[in-house]
């Protein structure tokens, strides 16, 4: 996780999946522990998972997962380079995928499974 803790802002990062299937961002990041801590998640997963919803923002509390809005249909393409943007002002939550709005609704990080094989790169945190 990025050692800056950010409020009100904006949390951008392109990413580039070469056989890894879930990306994402993490922000709001409270806690030491990833068990312990508390964190708002986005979770974009690939067309090729059968796993359904291929796009959701979470709330994590203590380890424990409360989806707040998802978005059915397609996952990203794999293989090519997409980019994913987390606003946060107040209490409103926003989500762009690709310059997309795709789900309106601490610290900031990006986010994957631990298999590896996913790049990330130009992450951005902006007021």
């Amino acid at each position: 996780l990025a050692p800056v803790t950010v409020g009100d802002g904006v949390v951008r990062v392109s990413f580039y999946d070469e056989f890894n299937g879930i990306a994402g961002l993490v922000a709001r990041y409270q806690g030491e522990v990833g068990y312990e801590a508390s964190y708002y998640r986005v979770r974009l997963l690939k067309n090729e998972y059968a796993a359904t919803p291929k796009y959701a923002l979470e709330k994590v509390v203590e380890g424990v997962v409360t989806p707040l809005a998802t978005v059915e249909g397609p996952g990203f393409a794999p293989r090519q380079w997409h980019v994913v943007e987390f606003e946060l002002r107040g209490g409103a939550l926003t989500v762009r995928f690709n310059g997309k709005v795709l789900l309106p609704a601490g610290r900031v990080g990006v986010y994957t499974r631990a298999l590896g094989g996913i790049m990330f790169d130009d992450v951005i945190v902006a007021p």
